[in-house]
């Protein structure tokens, strides 16, 4: 009987201890752990795919962070529109990648002088000023960099913006991504982000110009490395967590979640034709111009990055080519090669031959420049 009380007892503390340290694990959760993943591909599509990956498949429950950055790449907002934004034919020239993402924002250019980071919060957690500060205060105690939020998405050092960001919930998660330029080539800002001066009736949402500047001009020690050790030692120290004792998950094309079904649905749509131009807003462009044979005004109504309607109006004397020609450019995707071929099918003789690539090279050129 004195063993059984003495293991009753016993058993009765083990409870109640293992009852208070639920209670503590419980009070603690806000700061509980937190999740860090650094991506280690060069791809906008694989990174934005792996951003998808964590919010539908493994739904975090505690704060997460994404550090990651691209190859050259332009980045658009999921309602701009290509053409308005971005210069095709030169992006296509110097191998930059087009990206659309899932949130709303405008158009950016990035490189590997850019780090992009991704704060992913439990439903009801999202704390914006939270993750400025984290990137701030990373920026202050180990560069002596001091920045401040502006606006809505910028952070801005003397007044010059060196980071924006856009904002999405998706489902249970709070998405908040952004970038930090470092030592980005500020020339291609303009030389793919200036928007060609086209008749372009667009509906979509138009990127504001802005001063922008280098973080390495102001600390020549900021790299991608250097920034992300001090934002994961920042994040760390925000959720009460020990900065030394953060083990950051490795994503590269090898990691066993982009094997999954998830990951490769979402990296397959963002690869997508007909997501990265065909989600672009409607819009129309007109184009004039005379040849020896005939004056030329061109009415494309795009939808979908495809030609929904066209419209020639033209006083070529084989009317007949006219009305063939508007026939082949519509259903046509809006792109310059495209237009050029469908151009080319009508020339069934020598002279509509000749003619068509005429019109074909000009339409060509007026749409990728």
């Amino acid at each position: 009987m004195i063993l059984r009380r003495t293991a009753t007892r016993l058993s009765a503390r083990s409870a109640a201890l293992r009852s208070a340290r639920r209670c503590a694990a419980s009070s603690t959760s806000a700061v509980g752990p937190v999740n860090v993943l650094l991506g280690r591909e060069l791809s906008n599509h694989f990174h934005l795919a792996t951003e998808l990956f964590l919010i539908e498949e493994r739904q975090p429950r505690q704060p997460t962070l994404f550090l990651w950055r691209n190859d050259k790449t332009i980045v658009i907002g999921r309602h701009q529109n290509v053409w308005r934004e971005c210069d095709v034919q030169k992006m296509d020239r110097d191998g930059v990648q087009l990206s659309r993402r899932d949130s709303g924002g405008g158009a950016v250019y990035q490189d590997l002088g850019n780090t992009c980071f991704t704060f992913l919060s439990p439903g009801g957690t999202f704390d914006k000023a939270r993750n400025n500060a984290i990137i701030l205060n990373a920026l202050k105690n180990r560069f002596g960099t001091q920045g401040e939020a502006s606006g809505r998405n910028d952070l801005v050092v003397d007044g010059k913006k060196f980071s924006g960001a856009a904002f999405k919930q998706l489902g249970p998660v709070d998405l908040h991504h952004g970038t930090l330029l470092l030592h980005v080539d500020l020339d291609g800002l303009g030389r793919y982000l200036t928007p060609h001066k086209l008749k372009l009736q667009s509906k979509g949402v138009a990127s504001v110009a802005a001063r922008v500047c280098n973080l390495r001009d102001l600390n020549p020690e900021i790299n991608h490395q250097t920034v992300c050790d001090a934002l994961i030692a920042e994040f760390a120290r925000s959720y009460g967590a020990d900065p030394d004792s953060i083990q950051a998950e490795e994503v590269t094309s090898t990691s066993p979640l982009t094997q999954s079904q998830v990951f490769q649905k979402h990296l397959s749509r963002l690869q997508d034709w007909e997501w990265r131009f065909g989600s672009s807003p409607q819009f129309s462009h007109e184009l004039e111009t005379r040849f020896d044979w005939g004056t030329f005004t061109v009415h494309l109504d795009v939808k979908g990055g495809v030609v929904s309607q066209c419209r020639i109006f033209s006083d070529c004397l084989d009317a007949p080519l006219i009305d063939l020609l508007t026939t082949s450019l519509q259903g046509v995707k809006y792109d310059p090669s495209e237009l050029y071929k469908a151009a080319l099918k009508v020339a069934d003789t020598d002279v509509r031959e000749s003619w068509m690539k005429e019109f074909g090279s000009w339409i060509r050129e007026q749409v990728a420049t």
